[in-house]
Order: structure tokens, then C-alpha cells, then sequence
């Protein structure tokens, strides 16, 4: 260490300029000293000399942590730190080294001084050596301080505080800069109470301005008393007694005050005032209430825990023992630990105390206590060093028991749980907050594969980079407000299928705030359900498309009926050779146009009249194979695999030629540049796996005829709307978009299916599906064309429409029949008892007003059983069949009314033969 010359001490001990000597420092209680700004001491009184055991001529020059080595000087200064964030320090407890070796317990304080610029000029230290505050706490803790003791260190006290009144008279400006920089509470007053100086720690305290507070009482300013304080111990024992005092108070704020009063005497001995020096010991004595409970805590929590505590050296040498361990195992005096606790010869394996020692930080393992029945332990080895400098290892030794028969419960119960949740046939994943999947039952892992444990839930779900949309998703919903949420979404499985799932996020885990940790998703494959789904609403809607075609259909077809009857009886009626059959061929030709387009409506509705009877299937591909060559062109190759059997149907063989020369004209059209189109029949049949695997069909074997051609193909969406009516994909005017929808309808008539399967660039296969029957094929009846017939008989029309009433009696009439007429069932009933005698045949419309046309039936079958009857309708719907529509021996004919084949069938019934 550099001496310095007593030159270079008085040069570094010159002031600055902005302050004057403080020769008051010198007889101040505490040791003071002040420093520049770089923390080199300028100054140092008595009281630091006595304390440091540096000489003041020694000290200075020096830097301050060369001559405190205090606690707080180890690391980086946290005093000037502090003051340099213009944070002053108060009471800072902390031990000194004297320059003897001798260790001196201290309260620091420090504050900045600045020149009236404001500017750094050094700082101001005060130790206070509290080692007498200690002894005296000490001793009264364990009442072995005499009184006399007490005596001397008051009477100390006393001096020191005489002392320091005569300094502080020396020099009044040097104790407002020194004084004001403490942070104890100071003040002088007279014998009266009143207060003649205050320090600004007092100042600020009162919280009144230092002109109100001088000349008046303590009682007043710090008690807001206007009578002194009963029993005040000032008054009582430093004014009256001449003894200097140290107590305790409690303020009405709840600080806890360390105060000390001092008698300030004149040169005869006469008490003229008193000082008091007051510290703020809140902290403190809430530091020493915890370390008196943390004591207890530690005393009963070891005692309660069965946790013992020891000290032992790296040679394994037992220092200290917990005292209830000492019952157990005895004296420990020169044993080893291994020896003592475990029974053994040597080190135990894995020993934590050498660990500890090697790497200076704390370690934690396990041992079995043999001497105590095997019982487990968990070991937390602390290193520190001793006084001497030795590395020692404190030990906490906590009784593990009842945590290792919890452990193994609970490792038995997630076994359980784990198996449990992993036999789940819902896939079960777990997300932590950055939706990292950190658990996955069996069937999420077989699904997505064995990686999904570490990654995005939105890569390994859904094949993407960032959180799905619409944001914020399920789990994050859940995370955020920690209720249950739901959805349905797609998600794509390890090879890339497109699958359909129910997900449910829920909280799994919380953390101690209670706020979400971890979400669990539990997500139900929905996918064949909703291809069921799709099938249902998709028949559904062609069902409710198919009501609505049914209906324009039938009254579309009494429309027509007028349009094509009147037509007819205008030709009739110019003859031949007129001009004006060229005018009339158009409308009827038209009108047959639309003849046609109303039975694809009604095909398309399954409510067009049929003609089924066993047909051979094969057998109609062979017959209309011909037309399908020429439908589809000579640059599309036409090949037909028919299958080496006979597939009988119940169906009606025109609509089932219709339906192949449809699918064919498609085919062409998917095949602008040619291609091929290959017809093959096959037997199939339709059980419960089946049923399983398609979602639809009845159980039963079925003829299966598929078309399959090589043109564009059909997109998805295309697929899901091919069947709809007026949907169509060619140019307009190129189509009326009900091919394919009548296709649908005549094959769900036959109570068969059809399904289409394509993708585009690959071509297109529609494949049918119609039930086979066990009967016999009925020997085709040969027709010829008959020419028109009338009569003389009665016939009663009933119909409800006016146009359609009026053509069917005239076309009647012109053929000789006399003809009554209705406009609804009720008129029918009364028109047939005026002229039941001489009515021979009766032509009812199925749907009238007031009454059906076979409500009207049943009425006059009560009367004439052997009444002959027509039934004329646009359709024939369900609540018709319903009504006994469907009853043998009733005769039926469709509208629009053909007149040729409506006289011919009048006439037919009539005279009960068949031209």
C-alpha cells in the first residue's frame, strides 16, 4: 500500500472551494469522512480513525475501499452507485475490517454534496459504530448487562453528545451542510421543549416549513399536542436527571424510532437544552421479527418433516449435527458422514458433497437412510466458506416418504390414464401456448404419424406455416378465455387424404395463477358422416326440386293438351290441302317439343307414367346399341362387355333405352376429338359392408350397367350439381340441362342408383345400379296402327281446367259422341244423377275441386258397379297411387292428350275390344 507525505496529505486535504473546514466532523458520534467524486477520501475525524484504526494522515489520499474494507466494498460500491442515481442511503447495516483485522458491526449513511450549482463535489460518509447497540440488544436479549454497564455507556453517550454540542456551536454553517446530509432525525431544544434547530430529515418529517417549527414545542410539531406528553422521558430523565436516554417509539404511522437524548450543558454544568437524535428502525426490527419467525417456522418444520440439518467438510468429517438427529444417531464427534448416517466404509456413490465442492452451486440428490429403515431422503447440498476460509457443505436433508408413495400412485395412475386415453378412438392431442403439440394419444399419431409430438398443431393437422384462419383459432380461443370450444374443419392425414373432423378444445392444464397452460383438443372423424350428410341433403334437394318439376309439369301438360287438341281439330277441320297446315305443323311440332321436355320434368320427378315389366337388360343394350353408334359419330370407338348372363329387370324398356342414349350424347360431348366408350353389365351385390363402405343402397342384388368414356372429365363441383335440372356446363342454347337429371329421375323411379365417378383430364364412368327379379320375360305383343272410330253413346267429362273441357268436348262431339260436362267433383256426382241412365263411359281428371276424380269414382260405383271409366291427370303422383289409382281395371291416360289415342282408347272401352 502507498504512503503519502504529510505535503501531499494537506494538499489532498484542501478543500473546494464551495465549502468551508468541518472542524465540527471532529466531534460528531459517528466516524465521517468525505470523498471526492472518484471516491478518494478528503477528510476523516476522530471518530474514523478510532473506528478504521487509520490515522487521518494515512486515510487520506486514499480510496475508501482501502480503508473501510467493508461488506458492501466486495462487489461493485452499491453506496456510490445509489448516490450517483441521486438516491441517498440511510442506515445501511454492514460490517467493517479495522486495519487490526478486527471486525466492527456498522450503520452507514451517505448522502451527495453539491456545490449551490448543483454540481458533484464529493460525498459525505457517517459510520456508526453500533457495536455498543448490539452488546446492549444482546444483553437485554439474555439479561447478563449489569447496570453498571448500562451506566457507563450512557454516561459515554452522554460525553459524546456534549461533545458534539460544543462542535456544532463552533460552526453553524458547516453543521447545516454536514447535519442536513444525515438521515437521522436531529434537533436541539431548550428546556422548555421548543425546538431552536432542526435538521431537514427532521423538516421534511414534520412536513411543516422550518420557520413554523422553530420556537414552538416537540409536543406540538411531532405529537400535535398543545400540553406536554404524560410521563415524557426527556423531560423526566435528561432535564430533571442529566441523563442521556436511548428508546424505542412507535409513531402514530407505525414507524418504529430508535431515539437518543442527550443533556446539553454550559460551562458550569448547567443543562441549557436537549439534543435528540432519532433513527428510523422500521426495517430493522421487521428484519428481526421474520428472522425471529423464520426460526421458528424452520424450527417446527423440521421437527414436523422429519428434515435434519448438518455441516461436513470435504474429508466427510461431521461438523454439526441437527440436534433430533443427535437422539437418533448419537455423538458425531470425529465420523465420517458415510460412516454416521449410512453405515458404510466408505463414500457413497454419486456423492453430492464433492459435487457441490467442485462446482460451488447448490445440488440436489437422493439416499436411503439405512440406519432409519431405508427411509428416503432428498439431499440439497449447499457449499459456503467459514470464517477461516474453509469450503464446508451444509446439508438439508427432507424426509421423502409420503412423496415417493405419491410418486409411484401417481406414476400407477397416469399408467392407467395414459392406457386409458390412448385406447380412445378420438384422435386426443395437447397444445402448450405456442401451440406446440406436446402430447398425442395412439390414434392422432397413426393418423398424422409418430412425429406430430414437438410440432405446430397447424403443420402437422393442416400443412401450414402460421395459425389457421379464421384467426384466433379453437385453441387459442380456449387458451384466451379458458372455456370449451368447437368446430368442424378439414385436416389432412400423414398421406395427404383430406379428412373431415368435430374438434373440441378445452383446457387441460392451468398454471399457478390459474391462467391456461396447456389445451386439449379431442377431434371425432366425421368423414363418412358427412358424406352421408351429403347424400341426404342432395337427395333431399332433388326431391324438393322434383316436387316443384312435378307440378309445373302437370299443369303444363293440361296446357298443352289444349294447344295440341285445338291444333289437331284445326287441321282437321281445313283439311289437307289448305295453306294453313303449313301454320299448324309448327305449333303442333312445338307443342311436342314440349310434350317431351314436361316428361323429362316428370321422369326427372318420378312421377311419369311407366310401363314396367321384366326386361332382359342385356338384352335392351344389344337393341339399342345401333342408335348409340350413331348418337356418338364415327370418331368415337363404341365397345360393349355385357356380361354372359341374363340380368331380368322390372323397368320399362323405352325410358331405360333413353337413359343410355343420353349418357352416350354426354359422352360424345365429353370427347369433341373422339375417343372411346366402352357399356359394360355385371352382377353386384349390395349387403352390409357395402352399405358401409358406400353410405347408400338397399340390401339385394342388382344388374350394374357402367358407361365409361375417355373424354375431359368432371371436376368435383361439377359432380356434387350433374344431376340437378338446367344445370349445364354446355354454351347456351347447346342444351336444356335436363338430360342427366331425367337420367337421375328414371333410374330412382326403377328404384335403382347411379353414381358418376370421374376426375378431369381421366375421363368419366356413370355407373347404374337396378334390382334383379326372378320372372319370367312376357312374349312382346305385336301393335299395329288402328284408324279413328267414334259413336253415338253418352260420355260425362269432368275437368276442372276450362281449355282442356272444352277441346275434349269437341273433339267428342265431332266424332259423334254427345258429351256432358263438369267442372268439378261435386258437379260431376250431380250431373252423373240427372243422366245416370243414359251415361255410358265417364272421363274424370284425378285432381279437381271439391272432390277427386276417384272420390267421384267411389260414388258412382255405389250406383252403377259396371260404370266404365278414364282417368285422365298431368302425373301421376304419390297421393294418387295413395287414392287407388294404381287399383286394376282402371284406365289410364296421360296428358297431353293425344286425340288419335284418346278416341282410339275410347272406343276400345266402349265396345270392350282391342284393335
Amino acid at each position: 500500500m502507498k504512503r503519502h507525505t504529510p505535503e501531499e496529505i494537506t494538499k489532498r486535504k484542501s478543500w473546494p472551494k464551495d465549502m468551508s473546514a468541518p472542524a465540527i466532523l471532529h466531534s460528531l458520534p459517528d466516524a465521517v469522512f468525505f470523498t471526492d467524486p472518484q471516491m478518494r477520501i478528503l477528510y476523516f475525524n476522530l471518530e474514523a480513525e478510532r473506528i478504521t484504526g487509520f490515522k487521518e494522515y494515512e486515510a487520506c489520499g486514499m480510496y475508501c475501499k482501502d480503508v473501510l474494507k467493508t461488506g458492501i466494498c466486495e462487489t461493485e460500491c452499491v453506496v456510490k452507485k445509489a448516490l450517483d442515481a441521486d438516491q441517498n442511503i440511510f442506515n445501511i447495516e454492514t460490517t467493517l475490517k479495522t486495519a487490526t483485522g478486527r471486525t466492527i458491526p456498522t450503520l452507514v449513511s451517505a448522502s451527495l454534496i453539491k456545490n449551490t450549482e448543483g454540481r458533484i463535489i464529493g460525498y459525505l460518509y457517517s459510520f456508526r459504530d453500533i457495536t455498543s447497540l448490539k452488546k446492549v440488544m444482546w444483553d437485554l436479549e439474555t439479561s447478563h448487562v449489569t447496570l453498571k454497564e448500562k451506566n457507563v455507556e450512557l454516561s459515554r453517550a452522554l460525553e459524546e453528545l456534549t461533545r458534539t454540542e460544543e462542535s456544532l456551536r463552533k460552526s453553524e454553517n458547516e453543521k447545516r451542510v454536514i447535519l442536513d446530509a444525515m438521515h437521522e432525525r436531529m434537533s436541539y431544544r431548550d428546556k422548555d421543549m421548543k425546538i431552536l434547530w432542526a435538521n431537514r430529515t427532521f423538516v421534511e418529517y414534520a412536513s411543516l416549513p422550518e420557520e413554523e417549527i422553530k420556537g414552538r414545542t416537540c409536543y406540538e410539531v411531532l405529537h400535535k399536542r398543545n400540553e406536554p406528553c404524560t410521563e415524557c422521558p426527556f423531560h423526566e430523565n435528561i432535564l430533571r436527571a442529566g441523563k442521556s436516554i436511548a428508546i424505542e417509539s412507535v409513531a402514530p404511522n407505525g414507524k418504529t424510532w430508535f431515539i437518543r437524548g442527550h443533556p446539553v450543558k454550559d460551562s458550569r454544568g448547567d443543562i441549557t437544552g436537549v439534543v435528540e437524535i432519532s433513527t428510523d428502525i422500521t426495517d430493522l426490527k421487521k428484519t428481526e421479527a421474520e428472522l425471529r419467525s423464520l426460526k421458528q417456522q424452520i424450527e417446527f418444520v423440521l421437527g414436523a418433516t422429519k428434515t435434519g440439518i448438518d455441516i461436513i467438510d470435504a474429508e466427510y468429517n461431521v461438523r454439526y449435527v441437527d440436534p433430533e438427529w443427535a437422539k437418533i444417531y448419537g455423538d458425531f464427534a470425529g465420523r465420517k458422514c458415510y460412516e454416521y448416517f449410512m453405515d458404510r466404509d466408505e463414500a457413497c456413490p454419486e456423492c453430492g458433497i464433492l459435487k457441490s465442492l467442485d462446482s460451488k452451486t447448490a445440488t440436489v440428490s437422493e439416499e436411503v437412510l439405512v440406519k432409519e429403515n431405508n427411509r428416503p431422503i432428498q439431499v440439497i447440498s449447499k457449499p459456503f466458506q467459514n470464517e477461516k476460509g474453509e469450503w464446508l457443505v451444509a446439508e438439508v436433508n427432507v424426509d421423502i416418504t409420503e412423496r415417493k408413495r405419491v410418486e409411484d400412485a401417481l406414476r400407477a395412475s397416469e399408467e392407467k390414464l395414459d392406457a386409458m386415453l390412448h385406447s380412445i378412438s378420438d384422435h386426443m392431442s395437447m397444445m402448450d401456448r405456442d401451440l406446440t403439440i406436446v402430447w398425442a394419444n395412439t390414434i392422432a399419431k397413426s393418423i398424422f404419424g409418430d412425429d406430430i409430438v414437438g410440432r405446430k398443431c397447424y403443420e402437422a393437422y393442416h400443412r401450414r406455416e402460421k395459425p389457421c384462419e379464421p384467426y384466433p383459432c379453437i385453441a387459442l380461443k380456449a387458451f384466451q378465455d379458458g372455456k370449451a370450444h368447437e368446430h368442424d374443419t378439414q385436416v389432412a392425414d400423414k398421406n395427404g387424404q383430406i379428412l373431415h373432423f368435430h374438434c373440441t378444445a378445452n383446457v387441460a392444464l392451468r398454471d399457478k395463477e390459474g391462467n391456461p397452460a396447456a389445451v386439449i383438443e379431442v377431434s371425432r372423424d366425421t368423414t363418412e358422416h358427412k358424406k352421408l350428410e351429403q347424400q341426404l341433403l342432395q337427395a333431399q334437394k332433388m326431391e324438393a326440386i322434383g316436387q316443384l318439376a312435378g307440378g309445373i309439369a302437370h299443369d303444363f301438360n293440361n296446357i298443352l293438351t289444349a294447344i295440341i287438341g285445338f291444333s289437331n281439330l284445326l287441321q282437321m277441320e281445313i283439311g289437307k290441302d289448305s295453306p294453313l297446315q303449313n301454320n299448324i305443323a309448327p305449333i303442333l311440332n312445338a307443342a311436342q317439343r314440349a310434350s317431351s321436355l314436361t316428361h323429362a320434368l316428370l321422369a326427372f320427378s318420378r312421377k311419369q307414367v311407366m310401363n314396367p315389366k321384366p326386361v332382359n337388360l342385356n338384352q335392351i343394350i344389344k337393341g339399342v346399341e345401333r342408335i348409340l353408334s350413331r348418337i356418338i359419330g364415327e370418331d368415337i370407338e363404341l365397345s360393349a362387355n355385357l356380361a354372359d348372363k341374363e340380368f331380368i329387370i322390372m323397368a320399362d324398356a323405352n325410358q331405360i333405352e333413353q337413359v343410355l342414349m343420353n349418357l352416350a350424347a354426354n359422352a360424345r360431348d365429353a370427347m369433341p376429338d373422339g375417343g372411346k366408350l366402352t357399356i359394360r353389365t355385371d352382377l353386384l351385390k349390395i349387403d352390409d359392408q357395402y352399405l358401409a363402405a358406400h353410405g347408400y343402397g338397399k340390401p339385394g342384388i342388382y344388374a350394374m350397367v357402367s358407361l365409361e368414356d375417355t373424354g375431359h372429365g368432371i371436376d368435383i363441383k361439377t359432380q356434387e350439381k350433374i344431376f340437378e335440372p338446367f344445370f349445364t356446363t354446355k354454351q347456351v342454347g347447346k342444351g336444356t340441362g335436363l338430360g342427366l337429371a331425367m337420367v337421375y329421375g328414371i333410374i330412382k323411379q326403377h328404384e335403382g342408383y347411379i353414381n358418376v365417378y370421374s376426375e378431369p383430364d381421366k375421363g368419366t364412368t356413370f355407373k347404374i345400379y337396378l334390382p334383379l327379379i326372378q320372372s319370367a320375360l312376357e312374349a312382346a305383343k305385336q301393335e299395329y296402327p288402328t284408324s279413328i272410330k267414334g259413336g253415338e253413346e253418352t260420355i260425362l267429362v269432368a275437368e276442372d281446367d276450362v281449355q282442356v273441357r272444352s277441346f275434349i268436348q269437341k273433339l267428342l262431339e265431332k266424332y259423334g259422341y254427345e258429351v256432358l260436362v263438369a267442372i268439378d267433383g261435386e258437379d260431376a256426382i250431380k250431373v252423373f244423377h240427372e243422366h245416370k241412365e243414359k251415361i255410358q263411359l265417364i272421363i274424370l281428371d284425378t285432381i279437381m275441386p271439391k272432390k277427386s276424380g276417384k272420390e267421384v269414382y267411389d260414388e258412382i260405383m255405389k250406383i252403377r258397379p259396371e260404370m266404365k271409366t278414364i282417368f285422365t291427370s298431368g302425373y301421376v303422383s304419390d297421393i294418387e297411387q295413395r287414392k287407388g289409382m294404381g287399383e286394376n281395371g282402371l284406365n289410364f291416360i296421360p296428358k297431353p292428350i293425344s286425340p288419335h289415342e284418346f278416341l282410339t282408347k275410347i272406343y276400345e272401352i266402349l265396345h270392350n275390344t282391342s284393335l
